[in-house]
């Protein structure tokens, strides 16, 4: 594959309307976004659960052992003992994903 030239960038035409060049400084970048959830008992002296590098994307099932937030504390958990286990339920709205969930966890209102 050739690399463009530099007055030539790669259009990633869209919803993000990137534009990649050889360059570093010239050229747009992407950085996975993960959360982390923490459960701690009411007396906050016990942890109930950690659940690490969770993916924003609710349509992200399973993918190199990572799943989706939405997917691990989706509302039907899979069976009793994840029901037990799972202290709280996640949903998205219709038409979310996981490009604009930044921008609606910092609107200002």
């Amino acid at each position: 594959m050739a690399i463009p030239a530099a007055e030539d960038p790669i259009d990633c035409s869209g919803e993000l309307d990137l534009k990649v060049r050889p360059e570093p400084d010239a050229s747009d970048a992407i950085h996975v976004l993960t959360i982390s959830v923490q459960v701690q008992s009411t007396d906050r002296k016990h942890h109930l659960g950690i659940w690490s590098g969770l993916s924003l994307d609710p349509n992200l099932e399973h993918t190199a052992g990572r799943d989706s937030a939405f997917a691990l504390f989706r509302e039907s958990p899979a069976g009793i003992s994840e029901a037990r286990n799972l202290p709280l339920a996640v949903t998205a709205a219709p038409g979310t994903h996981a490009i604009n969930i930044p921008s609606r966890c910092f609107q200002i209102f």
